[in-house]
């Protein structure tokens, strides 16, 4: 190999080699690890052995002389530069405009900076100049390179560094002079003052601030790296290097993008930035999220899982894996302490994987760092009132009152002693709304006026959009249409309808139709006050509903102090179609359309398709009619009895035709996220599909519910927790979304804030609760053993003749070891309930528990006759498969019942499906009972007994299909195991 020392003696220097060499050896410096720079060098040099061990020599030898091994990469690149400078002639004397280079200071991919001093004497000062680098002076770069000047001249905070001046050299060269910042890097500056936590996130407080000017100046800086943010010898960080921002606006039509030539850091690139996608102040918020992450522990997010990564290896790991909680990565107790709650919570919101999952600005991640500094709840944790009253009495005005009250609790204390027997409770303070509140709108439905009155739907497309438009300004919280719908053409108590939806604000409306024309009356009164913000009474002719919707949505916006983008109004202002005939036949499909995860609600997707093909007949451009048209046809084909392939290649087919027209619209993305997730159950899809979506998210309670439910299914519990709740927040009247949260609670056997929920949404609704809110109590009310809980949440249910009501009363009574008369049962069940295989097995159990051989055959015997013509049409339903497998079990029939009980697993494996595929698992430890092999069936449980959504102590306790294991010592660990919540910290 040629050593340092032999190529630096060689004499004259190539400057192309050089340029060559240099160019390699900042990209590799970029790279985490030494195993991924060695990689990248082999990939780089394939084809010059020279250039390789050139390039190998001075990374050695920077890595030797680097004595900060936990700043290891900015070290790194700091000593193989220096060594990099040694070999070009001197700059030292070199004239740049008014001032007169020093030294070099070092090089990035456009170029290099030099420290200079002002040569006309008019003053002392000394200054850094970038220089465009030799050879890359292209249209392109020079584009770039300019627009680097424009975003620094737009930048005025004690912050960043300064841009001075700027001009072109004698030999045609774009330079421009900056404000010198003698220090070091963020990282490095910590510690070697051995800064506390207070004192760093502090530091940290004072980038975020920097950070928002310049977001607030559109522009985007996309590396913020610790080499980038250097701390000078007062204390003061300073954010340098704008080379890759990105400039928000078109402003100048400056794009400063350059996908294929932007050089970005690993330890700080957002996973959108490492696969193309939309770059947006989110992306900023990833990075500071990554770099409060190393201040507090000293240590990267990512972790690789093998000594020499690839770039793709890299890429994935910055996309897929999610960073460990920062407590768990460091080995002080007391700084775990301290990092454990709200700091983790804090930095793992702000480096979620989907930048709509994030802060939303950097002001929100500097918001919830102050409130942890003040013991103020922070966002990122969920607001329990536990959790808010421990934050309460850290605060130190709650301590000093505290005392203060203690003190005058034990003077008066002889005069209260008498009094003992009449105690007062103490509640916890009244937390009231979010600060944020005065920024929150629920758009009640609007009624229908007049003697020549419109259809029903037209009022609620009225209101819809309204409640649509308001929902694209991401500087509002907007209830969802589903949830406010309760409140339809119902007395309204605004204050009370304030208090149930959570928002301070509330429209309200009536639509008139008189021949061609339409009144519009809409009124805004704030909840708290019960008080007329404002009112508007509109007339225009009908076929300005849509400027009348737009005007209306804005004028709301701003009565509220919203913020609204040009963006956002672009939105708001466009037209859904031309054609109002087409628009008439949409609100008749939406109308007639209902999700059918809003529970116990009848819908008509034939007729919606019908009328929908109508709608894009007289306007094929109609993109939201294409997206309402995916919507039915997905549904059709999920929750639907035929589950034709035609519905799932249609809905494909719409959302396709969605995004072709409109790209960018946010319904349209979503159409493809539920075609992928309701159509071909592809969940990494799924959540790839909602991180694409651009700006705000105009329908955001399905944006969240299908995050959420991703998320559940990919095993990523705190996000689903997180993404459920905030649905239940937007949507605080749905069951369904009640539902999905209590189940995943269930499924992680917190059984307790199972029951809170289900009782909070019980009482919300009131007589309007749902047969399904009921069953999953007393679900979760049988997974922990408390059957006088759950026989009483059965009793509460209103429809007692739905299947799956009678179903999970079934269970309920064989698992509390009633002895059951299966053939009275058989003949009253409805006929939907005997279309279920599940019903006939658990009879067949029932009877073999007994000891009726017989029945136990004719039982099991008709759930295989069941399960197999459900399964003539969709051969690999695992659900299918797995009845089919309990029915031969029943039957005797080992072979048979082993073999489909392991295609079910086999087919919904735990690793693509967290949710189902421990089920399929439990359902395959079955089937070793019943066909005699204990030890397959134990080991199985010991492993899925660790895992959510797979068995809990009620059914191992109570069911008798686990009766042959309850006497082996191996059982009783796995039953003690199955009491617990099922842990899953990172």
């Amino acid at each position: 190999m040629i050593s340092k020392t032999t190529f630096r003696s060689q004499g004259k220097i190539d400057p192309q080699h050089w340029a060559r060499l240099k160019n390699i050896l900042a990209d590799a410096l970029e790279l985490p690890s030494e195993e991924a720079q060695t990689a990248f060098l082999e990939e780089r040099c394939a084809h010059d052995a020279v250039l390789r061990a050139e390039a190998e020599s001075l990374i050695r030898e920077a890595h030797a002389l680097s004595e900060q091994p936990t700043d290891f990469l900015e070290d790194c690149a700091e000593h193989a530069t220096r060594t990099l400078w040694q070999e070009e002639p001197s700059a030292h004397g070199w004239r740049i405009g008014a001032y007169e280079v020093v030294r070099e200071l070092g090089r990035g991919g456009m170029g290099a900076v030099y420290l200079a001093t002002r040569a006309d004497g008019q003053f002392e000062k000394e200054v850094a100049i970038k220089v465009l680098k030799r050879g890359t002076d292209t249209d392109e770069v020079l584009r770039r390179f300019a627009g680097e000047k424009h975003i620094l001249a737009r930048l005025d905070h004690a912050n960043i560094a300064r841009l001075l001046d700027a001009g072109t050299t004698d030999d045609g060269l774009p330079y421009f002079v900056m404000e010198h910042v003698a220090g070091s890097p963020v990282t490095r500056f910590v510690l070697e003052q051995n800064l506390s936590l207070e004192e760093r996130l502090g530091v940290f407080l004072k980038i975020c601030t920097a950070v928002e000017v310049a977001h607030h100046n559109h522009v985007i800086h996309r590396d913020l790296k610790p080499g980038n943010i250097l701390v000078n010898a007062e204390g003061e960080p300073k954010l340098l290097d704008f080379g890759i921002a990105k400039l928000l606006s078109a402003e100048g039509g400056l794009d400063i993008t350059a996908t294929a030539e932007q050089r970005l850091t690993p330890i700080c690139a957002s996973p959108e930035q490492t696969d193309g996608r939309p770059v947006t102040e989110a992306s900023d918020v990833y990075a500071l999220g990554a770099l409060l992450y190393e201040l507090l522990t000293g240590k990267h997010p990512q972790v690789f899982p093998n000594a020499r990564p690839s770039s793709e290896e890299i890429a994935r790991v910055v996309r897929e894996q999610e960073p460990e909680r920062p407590s768990a990565r460091v080995s002080n107790r007391q700084t775990a302490r301290w990092l454990r709650g709200d700091l983790d919570a804090i930095v793992l919101h702000a480096l979620r994987k989907n930048p709509k999952m994030r802060y939303a600005k950097v002001a929100d991640l500097a918001a919830d760092v102050r409130r942890h500094l003040a013991h103020e709840p922070v966002l990122a944790r969920r607001p329990t009132v536990a959790y808010r009253f421990r934050c309460l009495v850290r605060r130190p005005a709650f301590r000093v009152a505290a005392a203060a009250a203690v003190l005058l609790l034990l003077g008066a204390g002889g005069f209260s002693l008498w009094q003992r027997a009449g105690t007062v409770a103490v509640s916890p303070p009244e937390l009231g709304l979010p600060p944020d509140a005065r920024k929150s709108i629920a758009v009640l439905p609007f009624e229908t006026l007049g003697d020549d009155n419109p259809p029903a739907y037209f009022a609620d497309g009225v209101q819809d959009n309204i409640l649509t438009d308001l929902g694209r300004v991401g500087d509002l919280k907007v209830i969802s249409r589903s949830g406010v719908a309760a409140f339809r053409g119902k007395s309204r108590n605004l204050k009370e309808i304030g208090r149930a939806l959570g928002v301070r604000n509330v429209l309200e409306g009536s639509v008139q139709v008189s021949g061609d024309r339409v009144r519009v009356n809409a009124q805004l009164i704030d909840t708290q006050t019960d008080t007329q913000i404002w009112a508007e009474h509109y007339d225009r002719k009908v076929e300005d509903i849509f400027a009348l919707q737009s005007e209306l949505s804005q004028t709301i916006a701003a009565q509220l102090k919203a913020t609204l983008s040009s963006g956002e109004k672009a939105k708001i202002l466009k037209k859904p179609t031309e054609d109002l005939q087409a628009y008439d036949l949409y609100l008749r499909a939406r109308a007639a359309l209902r999700d059918p995860l809003q529970m116990d609600q009848h819908y008509d997707w034939s007729t919606a398709v019908s009328l929908l093909q109508e709608a894009i007949a007289r306007d094929p451009k109609f993109t939201l009619a294409y997206c309402l048209l995916n919507e039915a046809h997905v549904y059709m084909y999920r929750f639907g009895e035929e589950h034709s392939p035609q519905d799932l290649t249609a809905a494909k087919e719409a959302a396709e035709a969605a995004l072709r027209l409109e790209p960018d619209l946010e319904e349209a993305r979503l159409a493809l996220a539920r075609y992928y997730y309701y159509g071909l159950s592809d969940y990494r899809q799924t959540e790839k599909e909602l991180s694409r979506i651009p700006g705000s998210v105009a329908h955001e309670i399905e944006f969240f519910t299908l995050a959420s439910l991703a998320e559940r299914r990919l095993g990523q519990w705190e996000e689903s927790i997180r993404d459920g709740e905030k649905a239940v927040e937007l949507d605080p009247q749905a069951p369904a979304l009640a539902v999905n949260l209590i189940q995943t609670y269930s499924g992680l056997r917190r059984f307790q804030e199972s029951e809170r929920l289900a009782d909070a949404m019980a009482k919300r609704l009131g007589d309007a609760t749902t047969t399904r809110l009921w069953m999953v109590k007393s679900e979760a009310a049988m997974g922990s053993g408390d059957f006088e809980k759950a026989e009483a949440a059965l009793a509460a249910t209103h429809n007692k003749d739905d299947a799956n009501f009678q179903f999970a009363r079934l269970l309920f009574k064989v698992m509390k070891g009633d002895r059951l008369d299966t053939k009275a049962l058989t003949a009253n069940a409805s006929e939907e309930l005997k279309k279920m295989a599940s019903f006939w097995t658990v009879l067949g159990m029932s009877a073999h528990a007994r000891g009726d051989e017989e029945e136990s055959h004719r039982l099991f015997l008709e759930a295989k006759n069941v399960a197999q013509a459900l399964l003539a049409r969709r051969p690999d339903d695992p659900d299918y498969l797995s009845d089919l497998s309990v029915a031969e079990a029943g039957l005797g029939e080992k072979e048979e019942a082993i073999l489909h009980a392991r295609r079910a697993a086999e087919v919904r494996p735990m690793s693509s499906d967290a949710l189902t595929g421990p089920t399929f698992q439990v359902r395959l430890a079955e089937v070793y009972v019943m066909t005699g092999d204990q030890d397959s069936a134990l080991e199985i449980l010991n492993e899925v007994v660790k895992r959510p959504f797979s068995v809990n102590y009620g059914e191992l306790k109570f069911n008798p299909g686990w009766a042959p294991l309850r006497d082996d010592p191996r059982f009783a660990p796995i039953l003690e195991q199955s009491r617990l919540p099922v842990p899953i910290d990172r």
